[in-house]
């Protein structure tokens, strides 16, 4: 834990809540001279949010965000010149459609609309974007895991405290929320508020949890590369172009040129079912699931099925990609109460690059305040 002594009297206390890549990429773009105290919380054990990278026993894989576009040049500045670029790679192979029959298209001109973009990931997993901005920060910071925001406590004096269960973690000028929206929206539910705010908190609360998320059962799944056949080395991924299909995505993680995949002679999936079929599946046993899963992926892959699994991973994100943006009046209404609401449901979709411009505008926005 790193501690910050301000150098003037009127420094403003920020708080981050949530470890995910908008937060991050906010707290990067803070600047030696900005008059701030910022304290960092993450409920989990580890940072990065959905850009998440696992190893299990020695399998290493991103099974939340599997690789990132660059579409915007203040983000192309961060990546590509500021931070090290020693192990980012551009994964070359295609990404091809298949259809709700399980039917692969590998017609170039069909799948061109996904390829137009450079496909970037870090040969040491998506999760070394959070490693590289912590690491570059140029402020001090205070940063706890395990501390699940529960509710927090509109002051008198305009100022915000916030609390972890029954624990007062301080007083702040502004709340920044990088957390997906109806996690804000649980923590506004037990929260404390001027008489006069109730309504509008109540109202903010209902638009908050109405801002749905898609919810994605990802499997990592090994294989011989013996067993397998030619086909896996045309692609790099598979998408599901109709949306009719209980697989939504299929990707190859060889293809990202893991460097401490022990097991080179084994091929390495990552099976991203629908919200649909995960929605569905979610209160069942995981073998069951996974056996639900293993069925579907033999009827795109047959020549899989009877084959030896050498490893297998299953995780259910509960709020893995938003159905669309969080409503923009609310969101003003809000910073003008100093709550800020940054991340992907400001954009309303799942892209890494887009996700941390959110933290870069905010910092924008923000920064005369500084």
């Amino acid at each position: 834990m790193e501690g910050l002594v301000a150098s003037k009297a009127n420094f403003k206390r920020i708080a981050l809540i949530g470890g995910g890549l908008s937060n991050l990429t906010f707290l990067y773009s803070l600047k030696e001279h900005d008059n701030v105290n910022v304290k960092l919380f993450e409920r989990s054990k580890v940072l990065s949010g959905r850009a998440a990278t696992r190893k299990r026993d020695e399998y290493f894989f991103d099974n939340g965000a599997n690789y990132f576009n660059i579409s915007d040049q203040k983000i192309s500045q961060i990546l590509l010149r500021e931070l090290s670029t020693e192990n980012l790679i551009e994964i070359q192979k295609w990404i091809f459609p298949f259809d709700k029959d399980f039917n692969i298209n590998f017609d170039e001109n069909l799948a061109s609309s996904h390829n137009k973009k450079i496909k970037y990931t870090y040969s040491n997993g998506i999760r070394n974007i959070a490693e590289l901005l912590l690491k570059n920060t140029q402020i001090k910071y205070e940063l706890e895991f395990s501390k699940n925001i529960t509710k927090i406590k509109q002051n008198d004096n305009n100022t915000w405290s916030i609390f972890s269960e029954d624990s007062n973690l301080g007083e702040f000028d502004y709340l920044i929320f990088g957390v997906p929206a109806p996690n804000i929206a649980r923590v506004f539910m037990d929260s404390k508020f001027k008489e006069e705010e109730d309504d509008f908190f109540k109202k903010s609360t209902d638009i908050l949890l109405n801002n749905t998320y898609k919810k994605i059962f990802s499997l990592a799944i090994a294989y011989n590369k013996a067993d397998v056949g030619e086909d896996f080395n045309k692609f790099f991924a598979l998408i599901n172009s109709d949306r009719k299909n209980p697989i939504s995505w299929v990707c190859i993680e060889n293809e990202k040129n893991r460097a401490n995949l022990e097991k080179k002679d084994q091929l390495l999936l990552i099976v991203q079912m629908s919200n649909e079929f995960s929605v569905q599946y979610q209160n069942y046993e995981k073998e069951d699931v996974y056996k639900k899963i293993l069925e579907n992926l033999t009827k795109l892959f047959p020549n899989l099925k009877d084959k030896t699994v050498r490893f297998s991973d299953l995780k259910l994100w509960g709020h893995a990609l938003p159905n669309g943006k969080l409503n923009e009046t609310l969101v003003k209404q809000l910073e003008e109460r100093n709550i800020f609401v940054i991340g992907d449901c400001i954009i309303g979709k799942g892209r890494v690059d887009e996700t941390m411009l959110t933290g870069v505008k905010l910092y924008e926005q923000l920064s005369a305040k500084f």
